[in-house]
């Protein structure tokens, strides 16, 4: 079996409350809702999608008649557009199951604070990984930009788990 699947399957066992309290315990906010978790989600999203944007500018004049096409000449003579693109491609595959997940925890009647807790580890890890993909062009990068991808899959695992245990 892959990675991504054994870890949403054991993400229960693996992602305790107290270590994300911790880890979250440090950042300067709190998520106090489960659709304001959403909504800054959303927003994580686009992070990619910004500085793609910021990067295009930098080097040329964005064109808005045919943007997918100049996206996919710039990938190929830009490296770091190129990785900007794919972490854009990845948070547009890595919201929805993470929606997903929060609506079903929410629906089936886990604690918000749960839900929130957990929701702001996803939103540091995902926030993150943007990042270190934009700049990440080794292996010792590439690595932290994996382990924060599990991170934000085994927020989804958990949020599932708790969702079913209710």
């Amino acid at each position: 079996m892959s990675p991504p699947i054994l870890l949403l399957y054991f993400s229960d066992a693996i992602l305790p409350e107290a270590l994300v309290s911790s880890v979250v315990g440090v950042l300067p906010f709190r998520v106090t809702s489960v659709y304001t978790a959403l909504m800054y989600a959303v927003m994580v999203t686009y992070v990619p999608f910004s500085l793609g944007l910021a990067y295009k500018m930098s080097v040329t004049a964005p064109n808005n008649v045919h943007p997918r096409k100049q996206n996919e000449a710039l990938k190929a003579t830009h490296p770091t557009f190129a990785r900007i693109m794919a972490a854009e491609a990845n948070a547009n595959e890595a919201f929805p199951f993470f929606a997903a997940a929060v609506l079903a925890a929410a629906q089936a009647g886990v604690a918000s604070a749960t839900v929130c807790i957990y929701a702001e580890f996803w939103l540091m890890a995902r926030l993150a990984f943007a990042l270190v993909y934009a700049v990440g062009n080794n292996t010792p990068v590439s690595i932290l930009r994996s382990a924060l991808y599990f991170a934000g899959l085994l927020v989804v695992g958990k949020l599932f788990a708790l969702a079913a245990a209710q």
